[in-house]
């Protein structure tokens, strides 16, 4: 169903009225540098809005028409003139809206473009910033320790070489003391074999003693010298190996020395290396990043601009709807969503109710995929009843969830059927026009009333002295589905509802003809649930309902219905499309409802007029329907209030 009548699409014809050229979107968007000359007011001859319509004159070959029907007529082409008029009027403000929507959508991307760009500029500032706050004073440092280290391992190495010089110098000075000794020893050998080859060359005996005594002081002196470089040459041996071991240990000492300078060098180097490797990266990153940073400013400015651009334009299209509409905000169609489910609620559903059938039909008729009924009131026939009034409306396909229906089929369809009863005791007592069978006793006391439809029992009320007592109800397959218990004062007192395999699923208790409570049991016959109103039943179980659902459930209903804003409360985070009717212009209730929270932003009206109301009610843009197509009425004025 249309929001606006018969608007025009791109392959319907262009609106024409009597006398003028076609009026389009396109041309309604062309600026008009001079307004149309206004026409003279209507004269007894009245213009018609098509060629078909003849017009009304006064020529002797038209029958002249009286002051009434000139009348009628010129009511019947005001009252096209005006359906004209909302129709172009509405083409028109859809068009500054839908350019509105553009331009703001245009505004909205670069907005966030220019967030983005906004947001990357303060981190590349920040990373500037980081980047020059780098300190190298500990790799600085690191490397001053590793120089200070080289340096005393150089005047250690330094000391410990000239020790090393020195002690070469005293082994190359022992080695010749040695050498020394060694010779002087080998010459006291041969002088000692010198003078014993003199000995033994001697034959005669008298001359050899002769000769020993005469070199016997030499011999003494020369094994005592002998005696003496031998010691001498001993403690040369044994300073040599001292000094020899002293140069091993000290030779040691600086290779390892010179290993450690070398393997600290290396370290100082790759120190080095790291340090100037690092702090080239970071003016290379620097150099970047200002780079980076001149584009950004740029690239803000010019979106910026562009910000400032389109918000100039949407505010002069807002200053041009306000000019020509009372009402700066558009009402436009309901967008429905395919993914969604749309449940409409309604406590019950008649053959009378014109509002619900017509939001039914509608939404049949718009939907993709049918809608769901939800109804919460009691009948015997459960949900079959009401598909019966939508079959009959010409409505199929809408799957009905009713709340007495799903709470008396929870168990397997078992408990028996019910029997008229018989006593050979009772009269019966036919009543064949409302189709019931009164029992008396043989005192003609009233024991029960039996309701019957086509043969089958719907209803038996039981007696006592003439006052009802009792009442059971049984569903079409002839199975107890109520009873009713009544107190002395012939009121309800209370309600049991029964599932079709016989035990009780819930208890109304009454007092004074108004419910104290309510209690469901489970399948056992144990408590599980008490409420204080039939309300908190209803929402109760449509929020255990709508949680069970795997798609998006949209209610579609009056918001003031009872159990709904119970569960409103309950679960704020409703998708609800509410149902308007007789609407007032900027009256109490409208405006409250214009006020909720959260912010309904769609709305189903019933007719033009509410249409109309809510739209010069409003405070901001909507999506509505109509649920009823109604013939325009004669306006007031022709002008663009909504």
């Amino acid at each position: 169903m249309k929001l606006f009548g018969n608007r025009t699409k791109k392959n319907e014809p262009e609106i024409t009225t009597a006398n003028s050229t076609a009026v389009t979107p396109t041309r309604l968007a062309e600026p008009q540098s001079q307004a149309p000359e206004e026409k003279p007011a209507l004269a007894a001859t009245p213009m018609t809005t098509d060629s078909s319509t003849p017009m009304i004159a006064a020529a002797a070959t038209t029958p002249k028409l009286d002051t009434h029907e000139q009348r009628l007529a010129l009511e019947a082409q005001l009252t096209r003139m005006a359906s004209d008029y909302r129709q172009v009027k509405a083409q028109l403000k859809q068009q500054l809206f839908a350019e509105k929507q553009e331009n703001q959508d245009q505004l909205a991307a670069i907005q966030q473009e220019l967030t983005d760009l906004e947001s990357k500029a303060q981190a590349n500032t920040e990373k500037i910033a980081t980047l020059k706050a780098i300190s190298d004073a500990n790799e600085q440092a690191a490397i001053d320790e590793l120089a200070n280290e080289l340096a005393a391992l150089a005047q250690t190495t330094t000391q410990e070489q000239t020790h090393l010089n020195g002690l070469l110098k005293e082994i190359d000075s022992t080695t010749k003391a040695i050498r020394q000794v060694v010779l002087e020893i080998d010459e006291n050998e041969q002088a000692s074999n010198q003078l014993s080859t003199e000995i033994k060359a001697e034959t005669d005996l008298q001359k050899m003693y002769e000769l020993m005594a005469a070199q016997k002081p030499q011999v003494d002196a020369l094994y005592k010298k002998r005696g003496r470089l031998i010691s001498t040459r001993e403690e040369l041996n044994d300073k040599f190996s001292q000094l020899s071991s002293q140069r091993d240990d000290l030779t040691g000492r600086i290779d390892q020395l010179n290993q450690q300078n070398n393997s600290k060098t290396s370290q100082q180097k790759q120190l080095e290396t790291a340090l100037t490797n690092k702090v080239a990266e970071r003016q290379r990153e620097l150099t970047n990043a200002d780079n980076a940073g001149q584009r950004l400013d740029r690239q803000i400015t010019t979106a910026s601009n562009q910000v400032a651009a389109l918000t100039a334009t949407i505010t002069g299209l807002q200053e041009h709807v306000t000019q020509l509409f009372d009402s700066p905000y558009l009402l436009r169609a309901i967008q429905y969503d395919r993914e969604q489910n749309y449940l409409v609620f309604t406590p019950t559903l008649t053959t009378k109710a014109n509002v619900e059938l017509a939001l039914l039909r509608h939404l049949r008729e718009t939907l993709t995929t049918a809608p769901t009924l939800f109804t919460a009131t009691y009948q015997p026939a459960g949900a079959t009843a009401v598909t019966a009034i939508l079959t009959q409306a010409g409505l199929t396909g809408i799957s009905v969830v009713d709340l007495y229906d799903q709470l008396q089929t929870s168990g397997e369809n078992t408990a028996p059927q019910v029997e008229l009863p018989q006593n050979e005791n009772w009269i019966q007592k036919v009543d064949l026009e409302h189709h019931t069978t009164s029992i008396f006793d043989k005192e003609d006391h009233l024991l029960m009333t039996i309701h019957q439809n086509n043969g089958a029992i719907t209803q038996i009320d039981y007696f006592t002295n003439d006052q009802k007592v009792r009442s059971k109800q049984y569903n079409p397959a002839g199975q107890l589905s109520t009873s009713a218990q009544f107190d002395e004062d012939a009121q309800l007192a209370t309600i049991d509802y029964y599932r079709i395999d016989g035990t009780v699923v819930l208890t109304k208790t009454l007092n004074a003809g108004k419910i104290e409570s309510l209690q469901l049991f489970d399948s056992q016959g144990l408590v599980t649930h008490v409420f204080a109103s039939e309300d908190e039943l209803t929402a109760w179980w449509l929020q255990h309902y709508l949680a069970e659902q795997t798609r998006t459930q949209v209610l579609i209903g009056d918001i003031q219905t009872g159990f709904y804003r119970v569960l409103a409360k309950q679960q704020p985070d409703l998708t609800v499309i509410p149902v308007l009717t007789n609407l007032h212009q900027d009256s109490k209730p409208l405006k409250k409802i214009l006020r909720h929270t959260p912010a309904f932003s769609r709305f189903l009206v019933q007719t033009e007029q509410d249409r109309q109301a809510l739209a010069t009610s409003t405070d901001r843009d909507l999506e509505v329907d109509l649920i009823e197509n109604t013939q325009p009425a004669l306006p007031k004025k022709l002008s663009t209030q909504e």
